[in-house]
């Protein structure tokens, strides 16, 4: 198993601006290399069903399909649903302290395979550690130079990369005027 973990105090944000930022696919992929986009497939009673298409080791694409749980604005609980890892547990604790919010996020997965399972471990151990790391300085330091995400959004938001699909070869192409394309329903109403 590979394990990334980081802890960052944000000053001048509440534990809300936080749990959106996070759970907003716009403003997380620009703190973390690992995901490309989260696309929400199904509500849950306590958050989502998500595909998650990401980058591993900066280069390999991939996607697995995962169980966001989420206990506002305090965590967010993500689980492997189906994807190649044996499993993939990932969390962010979320807290007031004087002043702001202290980000706690840990990331494990586990690959299984056996002796290639090891191999993985050894090869992307580093890596995955030093990513988790600078993917939570990387939200603080976008948080505190004002980025927050989106609380609450329509039903029918839709992602960028499909208005991008949509638009392929289109005679009237999306655009921000006709959907909100910054906008992810990722939020029960």
């Amino acid at each position: 198993m590979i394990r990334g973990e980081g802890t960052a105090v944000v000053r001048g944000v509440t534990p809300a601006d936080v749990f959106y930022f996070v759970l907003d696919p716009a403003q997380y992929t620009t703190a973390d290399t690992k995901i490309v986009w989260v696309t929400k497939l199904a509500d849950t009673p306590d958050g989502m069903i998500a595909r998650e298409d990401g980058k591993f080791l900066d280069f390999l694409p991939g996607s697995v399909i995962t169980r966001y749980r989420r206990e506002p604005p305090h965590r967010i609980d993500v689980g492997l649903e189906h994807g190649v890892p044996r499993s993939i547990h990932a969390w962010f604790e979320i807290q007031a302290v004087n002043g702001g919010t202290r980000i706690h996020h840990v990331e494990e997965i586990d690959m299984g395979w056996g002796p290639l399972g090891w191999l993985h471990d050894l090869m992307a151990g580093d890596w995955f550690a030093r990513s988790v790391r600078q993917e939570v300085n990387e939200i603080a330091r976008l948080l505190e130079a004002g980025e927050r995400g989106t609380p609450a959004c329509p039903k029918n938001a839709i992602p960028p990369p499909l208005v991008r699909a949509l638009n392929v070869g289109s005679h009237r192409p999306l655009d921000a005027t006709t959907v909100d394309i910054h906008c992810y329903s990722s939020q029960t109403d």
